[in-house]
């Protein structure tokens, strides 16, 4: 699984994906952006907290956003659970959507 995520923002693009190239890797633009842990191949809670502060999307008015699964990839279930347990405790609130 692959899952992108979309922020709720007016002012400008702020939309993420989340990969596993092995590792969970948060791409922007389909650029490598930032690598929260080199050294396991699955989705740690906490790493979303890097790309909040990176991005100041903690500024965001509404806390709300989208994550959009794609079954291609070798993300897992795991790995979608964790984001959102990740989203939650940083105050998001989501909707999930599978293409």
């Amino acid at each position: 699984m692959t899952f992108t995520i979309i922020f709720k923002s007016t002012k400008r693009n702020a939309a993420y994906q989340l990969c596993f190239e092995p590792n969970a890797i948060w791409r922007k633009d389909m650029d490598w952006y930032l690598i929260p842990t080199r050294t396991v191949p699955y989705y740690q809670l906490g790493s979303l907290k890097e790309l909040l502060i990176k991005e100041k999307l903690y500024q965001l008015e509404e806390k709300e956003c989208m994550i959009i699964v794609q079954e291609e990839g070798i993300g897992t279930e795991e790995d979608l659970d964790t984001l959102k347990k990740d989203l939650a405790n940083e105050g998001f609130s989501y909707k999930v959507a599978t293409l």
